[in-house]
């Protein structure tokens, strides 16, 4: 009986939210590939639109640094992951900040094991707050592409 409870006050606060501030909230990226299926009911499909708009803005950065051509979890790897990430999110000259690159390199790396794969491969029924959860955190990860980013030596936006 909590579960439901709980559930249909979450369904409030969404309601509430979508309508006022929810897409404020979104990164604009995710907004334009996710809004429209999130309000057919299409959640699944809104986290896979979101993982794609991850996965492509990497895969630019990246193949505009090294000329190569990945993608998935080859290419979080390659963008974040080594001794010499192609994309820094951080500055990796002491251990903290290593950590932190390694970590940010899981985080995106799990985002296309975990989310975008399940998504793409799978009819999942998902429901509307886990996929605000998922595009909140999705919106973190382009946040953080789009802030200073170390590439080759020179900061980038």
């Amino acid at each position: 009986k909590f579960n439901h409870m709980a559930k249909k006050a979450s369904v409030s606060v969404i309601n509430f939210l979508h309508y006022r501030t929810l897409w404020r909230l979104i990164h604009p990226k995710i907004v334009k590939d996710a809004k429209s299926r999130f309000n057919a009911g299409l959640y699944a499909d809104a986290i896979e639109s979101s993982c794609k708009v991850i996965d492509e803005d990497v895969q630019n950065r990246t193949q505009s640094a090294t000329g190569q051509h990945l993608y998935g979890q080859a290419l979080m790897t390659k963008a974040f992951g080594g001794n010499n990430p192609v994309l820094q999110l951080t500055d990796t000259s002491n251990p903290t900040g290593k950590s932190v690159e390694e970590g940010f390199m899981h985080l995106f790396t799990g985002t296309v094991g975990a989310f975008r794969n399940p998504t793409a491969h799978k009819k999942l029924n998902l429901d509307a707050v886990t996929a605000i959860k998922f595009l909140f955190f999705a919106s973190l990860l382009m946040d953080e592409l789009e802030g200073d980013i170390i590439q080759a030596g020179s900061k980038h936006r």
